[in-house]
C-alpha cells in the first residue's frame, strides 16, 4: 500500500467517524454538582465542583440521554484545602457505565480547635437547634 492510498483510506476512516459520532458536553470544569456536609470544620458545608468537563461521545441523531450521575465521596479528613480532589461522579445510562470525573472542594475548610468545637455546640443550644 502506497501512502496515496493509506491518507486517502485515513480521511475516509476519520470522516466516517465525525459524520457518525458526536462528542456531548454534559457538564463544565468548575460546575456545581453537590453540596456536602463537614463535620468539626470552620464552615458546615462545601460545594464539590468538577476538576474537568464532563463529556459523551454520542450518536449522530440518537435521541435526547437521560444520564444517571452516581456519586463516590471518600472519607473526609480535615483541614482540606481549595480544589482538592475528594471523590469522583460516576455517569451511567441504562445502569451501564459510561465515564467518571473527579469531584474538588470549592473552598479551604479548616478543622475546628477544642474550644471553637465547644463554642458551637453551645450556640447550638442556646438557639434550639438540638
Amino acid at each position: 500500500m502506497d501512502a496515496k492510498t493509506r491518507n486517502s483510506e485515513a480521511m475516509e476512516l476519520l470522516d466516517y467517524g465525525f459524520n457518525t459520532v458526536k462528542l456531548n458536553k454534559l457538564k463544565s470544569k468548575g460546575e456545581v454538582l453537590k453540596e456536602i456536609r463537614i463535620n468539626n470544620g470552620n464552615v458546615d458545608i462545601v460545594n464539590l465542583v468538577l476538576k474537568d468537563d464532563l463529556s459523551v461521545i454520542e450518536e449522530n441523531g440518537s435521541d435526547k440521554r437521560k444520564y444517571e450521575f452516581k456519586y463516590d465521596i471518600n472519607e473526609i479528613k480535615l483541614p482540606i484545602k481549595k480544589n482538592t480532589c475528594i471523590g469522583n461522579v460516576n455517569v451511567y445510562y441504562k445502569d451501564k457505565f459510561i465515564t467518571s470525573r473527579e469531584l474538588c472542594v470549592d473552598r479551604d475548610v479548616d478543622k475546628l480547635s477544642l474550644f471553637e468545637l465547644y463554642y458551637k455546640e453551645f450556640i447550638k443550644l442556646i438557639c434550639g437547634e438540638y
